[in-house]
């Protein structure tokens, strides 16, 4: 049995990754804060399907370090009042380290990894180079996204009766998306949580085809 403490706040869902490998047994703990953002759809199923107990523990500020310094706290907790020996830190915060050192110092075997599985690397950003928008770039990022890639958001979205405006903050979302994830937290960000996560749903093809 192996427990793994994943900084969802740090890593998003390719912390993730790999969760379809482990076992029964195995513990998931994922903190998650008020600024993470929503889960896309796919990822949640994957997460439900695993054979792995997963646990949620919300933080409720946004201080710098809440959450780490919380998650530290309860890997210590665990290691005090459970017989389990085998922990793994999932994030890409290199401050944990000082805590793998620590307790491998003590007989502990935990490591920490950037996703749960170490044998595929993180996905690096798409090949195009985004900027973030702004109001002085809005109509310059706008251009950069394909008249055939608007349209077919623009078909997607037509029972939706949004207005020019609302397509506008549409495409600066997928420009500065690097995958689906950030997307969604894009579209969330920009428009209502209900809203977004409508708009994801059904243009989130269409990204994934313009990504390419």
């Amino acid at each position: 049995m192996a427990i793994y403490l994943i900084d969802y706040e740090n890593t998003g869902v390719k912390g993730l990754y790999g969760i379809e490998k482990l076992h029964e047994d195995d513990l998931i703990v994922v903190f998650y804060g008020p600024k993470t953002g929503a889960v896309p759809f796919d990822d949640h199923v994957r997460i439900s399907s695993s054979v792995s107990h997963v646990e949620y523990i919300k933080t409720s500020k946004t201080a710098k370090n809440y959450l780490d310094f919380q998650l530290t706290t309860y890997l210590g907790y665990l290691v005090a009042h459970t017989g389990i020996k085998e922990y793994y830190v999932i994030s890409k915060d290199s401050g944990y380290d000082s805590i793998v050192d620590f307790w491998k110092a003590r007989g502990m075997h935990i490591v920490r990894r950037e996703n749960i599985s170490p044998e595929k690397p993180m996905k690096q950003p798409s090949r195009r180079t985004r900027k973030q928008p702004s109001a002085d770039n809005e109509n310059e990022n706008i251009k950069s996204v394909p008249e055939s890639i608007r349209k077919k958001v623009r078909h997607t979205l037509k029972a939706e009766n949004l207005q020019g405006g609302a397509y506008k903050k549409i495409y600066s979302c997928m420009l500065q998306a690097t995958d689906k994830q950030t997307l969604n937290t894009a579209l969330v960000r920009v428009f209502t949580q209900e809203d977004g996560n409508r708009y994801y749903k059904q243009i989130v093809p269409i990204f994934t085809e313009w990504e390419r």
